[in-house]
């Protein structure tokens, strides 16, 4: 992937993630990025102290348990 494709996809997901907290895979299926590019920008978030999780819960599209995350500091609780 390059440069620009990768900002753009980083900008995207960190955008959805201000709006709609959610599961990776809920994100992924949202914006049409793949939830492994998707794993990635959350490492570079943590990284940058700009993603916060917020605990665990069932996802929509899964069905199973999983982290539930937003890059809104405003929807930590």
């Amino acid at each position: 992937m390059d440069k620009k494709t990768r900002l753009i996809q980083t900008k995207a997901v960190f955008k959805y993630w201000q709006h709609t907290p959610s599961t990776m895979l809920e994100c992924a299926i949202a914006t049409g990025i793949l939830r492994a590019n998707i794993c990635r920008y959350v490492d570079d978030f943590r990284d940058a102290g700009t993603i916060f999780y917020l605990g665990k819960k069932t996802c929509s599209i899964s069905k199973h348990k999983a982290g539930e995350y937003t890059t809104n500091p405003e929807l930590v609780k």
